[in-house]
């Protein structure tokens, strides 16, 4: 089993993500993986473009009172905490990284390009792919994951369109699950089950 570890959030190796955001991410990660009652060594199943993968999530951080009463908006910690888990998830899965925040209104959170871009090269913000992110604190039922996906599937679609691939990952912190997407194009529409 390969290791998610939440730590690399705040390491400042994404050219989209600095160190206090990506610390942002990890403290909001943290507080729901707290709340759901997990520790470090927590296994993720994740549902990886139809294949099943396992992964440890591992931290050293931990959660104090000050963290988890900064975060006592927990439905905007799972959103940013679900975005922090996609981060890394989607590296591991594709080897993209986080290369931009996208803005508003886009129908996606993130651009994601190449994790070997060197600062100054020409590809440096060529964008390569897209990235939506939605999570759940604690599901019973699987279908609401799969509602989600959904939903977030024609979000993409239905916004700025660019013939650029796009991914949508939904985490729930509850088992801890992931469901990672592939969607190839503008076109995708055609196929959403």
């Amino acid at each position: 089993m390969q290791e998610l570890d939440l730590g690399w959030l705040e390491s400042g190796e994404m050219l989209g993500l600095s160190k206090r955001a990506g610390g942002n991410l990890l403290e909001a990660c943290l507080v729901c993986l707290n709340e759901t009652g997990h520790e470090s060594g927590v296994t993720l199943a994740a549902d990886e473009m139809g294949g099943s993968v396992e992964y440890i999530i591992v931290w050293k951080e931990t959660v104090g009172e000050q963290a988890i009463r900064s975060y006592g908006d927990l439905k905007q910690a799972t959103e940013w905490g679900a975005c922090g888990i996609a981060c890394i998830l989607i590296n591991r899965a594709t080897g993209l990284v986080v290369t931009r925040r996208s803005r508003q209104g886009t129908g996606f959170d993130y651009w994601l390009g190449d994790a070997e871009q060197e600062t100054g090269s020409p590809r440096m913000f060529q964008k390569e792919a897209k990235l939506e992110v939605s999570g759940l604190l604690m599901e019973e039922k699987m279908s609401a994951i799969e509602r989600r996906v959904r939903e977030k599937t024609f979000q993409v679609i239905e916004g700025k369109r660019t013939d650029l691939p796009a991914f949508v990952i939904v985490v729930e912190f509850g088992r801890p699950l992931a469901k990672v997407v592939r969607l190839e194009g503008p076109d995708e529409s055609q196929r959403i089950a």
